[in-house]
């Protein structure tokens, strides 16, 4: 295996929508008073990022064997597969083991959190992060062919991981802390809305249904909008609350690529080009509002 092929499979680029909202509940933590030892936050970060590269890799092969990859020859660095597979590159079961095995380190790295922390509920939450990552589209849940992927990436990558990342050292769930994960969980939900656009067509032949499939590639800039919608009120409402500061209303002017993108949802959707550029956008805003809001958090 190459480390062009390893960097395609595992879409290693795409690691900070784990990273950052990991980083958001910790630093959430530390806002609130908690410690933050390394002994706990180095094998959770571990375990988070390989989770992470163990979902985009069996993604990859449930995709090739449900034959969504087959049929969706348009790709790019956001959408449309890594074609790993299909290119001879690596072989089905490489790449199935490769998964399990990111896999398995994660749950190493919940084994020794627990050891540390003597605390059962890390175990639950290390379950539950796995269980969704490997249902995303593996059998029997496969749960982005039944309109709940939306859902899975948003918990996944949003509430779970700022909760869970809060509650490593706070060992307590707040409102506070479900409040705080709102911004980015909205925003990851709006990047996999902009990204299943293009791959509309193709899944459908698949039987991969999303919410993109009920409402057609011509008004899914409707769905993508509520997501920014949300994102946006959600910062104004911890904000709110207290839990960003005033001066936190300055991320709102980042949304103005969310609206370039909805534009482009609207009225360029058939546009392979241009759905690139929406997608693009989608996940810098989700970036640069993800580490403003680490920054604010702990400064």
């Amino acid at each position: 295996m190459s480390l062009r092929s390893f960097t395609k499979i595992t879409r290693i680029n795409f690691l900070p929508a784990s990273l950052i909202p990991f980083l958001i509940g910790t630093a959430f933590a530390f806002k609130n008073g908690y410690e933050t030892p390394a002994i706990r936050f180095i094998p959770a970060l571990l375990g988070v990022l390989s989770a992470h590269l163990a979902g985009n890799v069996l993604n990859n092969y449930f995709d090739y064997r449900s034959g969504a990859d087959d049929i969706n020859v348009k790709r790019s660095p956001f959408f449309g597969g890594s074609r790993v597979i299909h290119h001879g590159e690596m072989g089905p079961l490489q790449v199935l083991a490769l998964g399990l095995g990111f896999l398995l380190f994660s749950f190493l790295c919940g084994i020794f959190i627990f050891l540390v922390t003597k605390n059962p509920v890390i175990i639950i939450l290390g379950a539950t992060a796995g269980l969704l990552t490997y249902s995303y589209t593996a059998p029997p849940l496969k749960l982005a062919y039944r309109r709940l992927g939306e859902v899975d990436i948003f918990v996944l990558f949003g509430v779970l991981l700022v909760m869970g990342g809060f509650y490593l050292f706070a060992e307590i769930f707040t409102f506070s802390s479900f409040l705080i994960s709102l911004p980015i969980s909205f925003l990851i939900a709006g990047v996999i809305l902009c990204n299943e656009v293009p791959d509309h067509d193709a899944d459908a032949k698949a039987g991969k249904k999303n919410l993109i499939s009920l409402t057609g590639k011509e008004n899914s800039y409707i769905l993508y909008a509520v997501s920014m919608i949300l994102a946006a009120a959600s910062i104004i409402v911890n904000i709110y609350y207290g839990n960003l500061p005033a001066v936190g209303l300055l991320l709102l002017v980042l949304f103005i690529l969310g609206l370039q993108a909805i534009y482009v949802l609207k009225k360029n959707y058939k546009d392979f080009d241009c759905l690139i550029d929406a997608s693009k956008k989608t996940i810098t805003l989700h970036a640069l509002a993800g580490l403003a809001n680490i920054i604010l958090l702990i400064i």
